[in-house]
């Protein structure tokens, strides 16, 4: 599974952000995530074992993200430059060049968003 995932950059200005949940970063956003205060900590393939038995394909892309939680928090990959996997973090699934989805590591689970990902920091990487 190739993933990039987003941190919100510890500035002084963005530290209130940090470890929000979906609705309060919206609510001082104007409604959306804002991906300029973000950068990049991780990107790359991982290694996750999810067995194929989801009911759906949503079930199946939610254990994915599940699994990816636990890794960064359990068993920090290879090239990860961030703390650990909390609320407030987007990750970025890649399924091709082409196609690529967000979800924000949400209070319970995950959400999927729009991302501008070219308005993230990726200097970390």
């Amino acid at each position: 599974m190739k993933i990039t995932l987003y941190q919100i950059i510890p500035e002084p200005e963005n530290r209130y952000l940090i470890f929000s949940d979906l609705r309060s970063v919206r609510a001082v956003s104007g409604g959306h995530v804002p991906a300029e205060i973000y950068e990049a900590v991780f990107s790359g393939d991982l290694d996750i074992a999810v067995p194929r038995n989801a009911k759906n394909k949503m079930d199946q892309e939610l254990a994915e993200l599940e699994a990816v939680y636990v890794r960064f928090n359990v068993s920090h990959p290879e090239g990860f430059r961030g703390r650990s996997m909390t609320m407030s973090d987007v990750v970025e699934v890649i399924r091709s060049e082409k196609e690529s989805r967000f979800f924000f590591c949400d209070r319970f689970g995950f959400e999927e968003i729009a991302f501008e990902k070219e308005k993230a920091d990726f200097g970390r990487l």
